[in-house]
Parts: C-alpha cells; structure tokens; sequence
C-alpha cells in the first residue's frame, strides 16, 4: 500500500529561518531547559533577536542537579543555585538584579560579565573572587555565612 504525504512548504519561505521554523536552535533549548525544570513559559521572556532570557521573578534551583544554565540570562530576582554540586560554571552575560546564592556548588569562578546587583552568598562555595571582582558590576556584599 502507497500512502501519500502532502507537505506544505508555506512556512519555509523566503527570509524564514529554518531552524526557528522547525523549533530547533537556541530558542528551543532554552525552552526545553525551564520545562524540565517544570517552570511554565509565563515566567520568562526570549528575544528572539539576540537570545536574551528575560526570567521575571526570583529564580530556586537549590537541589534541582542541574548541570548547567543557559547564556545570556537576565533576573528580575534572586537566584538560588545551592547543592548543586554537578554545577561547575554559570553561563555567560549572567545578570541578577538580587542577591545570588552559590553554596554548596562546585561553581569555582563568575565569569567576565557577570552582574550582580545585590549580595553575593559563598557558604560552602568554590568561587575565587579576585579577578572577577576587577571585571565586573557588583553593588552588594560578598557573604560567606
């Protein structure tokens, strides 16, 4: 038995971005990334342009093993990362306009472009300061309760 499929090609014109197109790409790791951590679209913005995440609120991820975040990630909030230890790095272009909270993580260092508007929390954390703090904003405290 022959079976024919009829595909429409209307989408895939001319200027469209395959990829987009498709759902693949960036964009759709990132949605893929706050679903498995069960947090609804609602709760961030992506520009579609740049690939800049907009997270509206505070942001926990305490004791959720993740392993990494995605770049170019800007919070209204807080963020909490604490025991994660598979956590090594925090993403590039990371901005927070609360405190952060980095115990119990095997982050060892913030990376180049790393702004943190608020206090940053170090108990039981790896992170060497000294360079970043010559490289990036910073307005709060380091705390190391």
């Amino acid at each position: 038995m022959i079976r024919l499929v009829k595909e429409s090609l209307n989408e895939f014109g001319k200027g469209n971005d395959p990829l987009k197109t498709m759902g693949l790409g960036k964009i759709s790791e990132i949605r893929e990334f706050f679903r498995s951590l069960n947090i609804s679209d609602d709760n961030y913005l992506v520009n579609n342009e740049t690939g800049k995440i907009h997270y509206l609120d505070n942001l926990n991820l305490d004791n959720t093993n993740i392993t990494y975040l995605p770049d170019n990630l800007h919070i209204s909030g807080f963020l909490s990362l604490e025991d994660n230890m598979d956590l090594t790095n925090l993403p590039e272009n990371l901005t927070v306009a609360g405190s952060i909270y980095l115990g119990s993580t095997n982050i060892t260092e913030l990376p180049e472009g790393t702004n943190i508007m608020q206090n940053i929390y170090l108990y039981k954390s790896q992170v060497e300061l000294k360079t970043w703090l010559k490289k990036s904003i910073y307005y709060g405290q380091i705390l190391f309760y």
